[in-house]
């Protein structure tokens, strides 16, 4: 094993999540070998970096980032989004609102983007065991989990955008935000937006192919590159992707729900008083929930978002670069951050809503300790309603066919 924990190799520090920027900057290096090991404990020359990392304190947080937190992490939000599901799926048809199909979707590709959260922290762990098996494997898969983690990420930031949308559309026009093609067709819309986001992200996989050559000590290792005839129109599609997914997807959700957050206060001052008050507090707390996970999405990307600014004005933060330890333990904090940010969801529902906490609860009861004296919410037979609940109803309009 390594004199480090974790190998300084290109395939040990680098993540799956932002294969893409790594190669970004590979490219930029083309009279430089396949792969040489390269990190020094002192930088190599005067310059100063912003953020100064040792190798030592690298080797410790990429340690307990990726086999301690991760799974925590993983595992976490695993539990909490499959539970989140369980119990907003049970009463879909009862509240049949379009925000609950985008939450639905949203938790459900943040459960595949944990799992290969998971299989990720394995593979570190066999790089910990055996640096050639774990470079062997992550190579190898290196650009499934990427292409993969690539659409989820892609997804995500779609239906955050399009929750965002449906708010701002409920606030601004209620009785007409039912007739638009947001509320209309939502599924239509996910599985559009899928099949075009995996279409265009496919230069992922055939852009690039797995290489093997023999390092300084005579042994085999392995390196993704991309293939020679795509060289320059993949660096073109590279910097593209690393701009629609770091800045332009944040900044529309940062925009749409400072948006939403001045409709919100302006609807709390004119809203009827007819308005039933329970009505009225179930569009507060799905509004509260929707700019609660759009704002850990904006928080949660500022430190990859931070990095890839520092890559396009300085080059030595880079793959290459002198200070690229810098550049790997800002990318190892965007993942983790990435990951925490897929895992929390369910968790902002249960702070939010202390009628969704009773529903957990008595979901809990009603399937471990049914017609039990110890368990009093057992001794409801039948649904509780959507009212009950404390979820979202459809609000009185003047017609059968609008709604709030």
């Amino acid at each position: 094993m390594s004199e480090h924990l974790f190998p300084k190799s290109k395939s040990t520090m680098r993540s799956g999540t932002n294969i893409y920027i790594a190669l970004l900057f590979q490219m930029n290096f083309t009279n430089t070998m396949l792969f040489t090991e390269h990190t020094t404990s002192e930088p190599a020359s005067s310059k100063q970096p912003v953020f100064y990392i040792t190798n030592e304190f690298f080797d410790k947080f990429s340690f307990i980032g990726s086999i301690i937190l991760t799974p925590i992490i993983c595992m976490s939000g695993l539990v909490g989004n499959t539970v989140g599901i369980c119990v907003l799926g049970k009463y879909a048809n009862n509240k049949r609102l379009t925000i609950y199909t985008y939450l639905l979707y949203l938790m459900s590709f943040d459960i595949i983007y944990l799992i290969l959260g998971l299989l990720e922290a394995v593979t570190e762990g066999i790089v910990i065991l055996d640096k050639y098996l774990g470079n062997m494997v992550l190579e190898n898969f290196a650009f499934a989990r990427s292409y993969v983690d690539s659409i989820l990420n892609h997804m995500s930031s779609i239906l955050i955008i399009l929750m965002s949308m449906e708010r701002f559309m409920a606030l601004v026009s209620p009785f007409k935000v039912k007739h638009s093609y947001i509320s209309r067709y939502p599924r239509t819309i996910i599985a559009v937006s899928f099949v075009l986001v995996s279409i265009y992200l496919l230069p992922f996989i055939i852009s690039v192919h797995v290489v093997s050559f023999l390092n300084k000590d005579n042994l085999t290792e392995y390196d993704s590159v991309p293939k020679p005839s795509y060289f320059i129109p993949f660096d073109k599609f590279l910097i593209a992707e690393a701009v629609i997914l770091n800045y332009l997807a944040p900044v529309t959700v940062l925009v749409l729900n400072v948006m939403i957050a001045v409709a919100y206060s302006y609807y709390l001052k004119q809203r009827s008083l007819h308005l039933q008050m329970n009505q009225a507090d179930d569009r507060t707390k799905i509004t509260v929930v929707v700019l609660c996970v759009a704002t850990m999405y904006v928080l949660l990307s500022l430190p990859n978002l931070f990095i890839k600014t520092l890559l396009f004005i300085d080059d030595d933060y880079s793959f290459y670069g002198q200070f690229s330890l810098t550049f790997f333990f800002f990318i190892n904090i965007s993942d983790l951050m990435a990951r925490l940010n897929a895992a929390i969801d369910f968790f902002i529902y249960i702070l939010v809503s202390k009628r969704y906490r009773t529903v957990l609860v008595s979901m809990v009861c009603n399937g471990g300790c049914y017609k039990t004296t110890a368990c009093r919410c057992s001794e409801k037979t039948s649904p509780p309603s959507a009212v009950q609940l404390g979820l979202p109803v459809e609000l009185p309009s003047q017609s059968s066919s609008t709604r709030g």
